[in-house]
């Protein structure tokens, strides 16, 4: 602390005071994002939830297969609704930029005008920013169409493949359980590591303690620490 504090009194107190908050927020912060009591919790989140999780896995599992089987009759609606979601998506992005532009166009808000700095939030006030979206967005948009004139015929036969690998699936049940045997073997790693990780984290400091090794000295029965340094 500087020397000018020392005749001020109270002020000394109360700077002293709230440095002294700070290192113990500090502190308290620290140690709740420590990874021994970050790993507890996890472990103690799962021990208590892990009937819900076994639960949501075999949900999904259900509603995946179901969704392979189905994509035999699914498949060409789900791909031309994502494409065309896709071009509703930057026809609206295009729209939305254009609009931002004309808004700040007609405030005269440049980017001149702001300059360098480190708030980022302030670039999204200006007409060059929107204007640049705006080019990016009708690129991509652009590029997108000239992708689905050229390539139809090629979108065609994707959906015709995904619609026999559907069928494939619905003759052969048996290979969707390689992905459960993968998954369980995974699961097993990952419970090993987990236990390991739990281990080391709550296994504490190391106690060494004075042990005798000739038999006959009573004096050292193996309870006093010691520091081997």
């Amino acid at each position: 602390m500087p020397s000018d504090f020392t005749g001020v009194g109270d002020l000394q107190d109360s700077v002293e005071a709230t440095v002294n908050i700070i290192k113990n927020s500090t502190g308290d912060i620290v140690n709740g994002l420590s990874a021994k009591d970050i790993s507890v919790r996890i472990f103690e989140d799962f021990a208590s939830a892990w009937p819900w999780i076994l639960v949501g896995l075999v949900l999904a599992m259900l509603v995946s297969m179901l969704f392979l089987l189905l994509l035999r009759f699914t498949a060409p609606v789900m791909v031309w609704v994502l494409i065309a979601g896709l071009l509703a998506a930057g026809a609206y992005g295009i729209w939305h930029c254009y609009w931002e532009y004309d808004n700040y166009k007609q405030l005269s808000a440049s980017i001149t005008d702001v300059g360098f700095t480190t708030n980022f939030s302030v670039y999204l006030q200006v007409q060059e920013t929107w204007l640049a979206f705006l080019i990016i967005i009708s690129v991509a948009e652009a590029v997108i169409l000239l992708t689905l004139i050229f390539l139809r015929n090629r979108i065609l036969i994707a959906i015709a493949l995904i619609q026999e690998a559907s069928k494939a699936i619905g003759h052969m049940m048996s290979c969707l359980l390689y992905p459960l045997v993968t998954f369980v073997l995974l699961l097993v790693c990952v419970a090993y590591w987990g236990t390991t990780a739990l281990y080391l984290a709550t296994s504490g400091n190391p106690i060494y303690r004075i042990v005798a090794l000739n038999s006959s000295c009573s004096q050292i029965n193996g309870s006093v620490d010691c520091d081997p340094e």
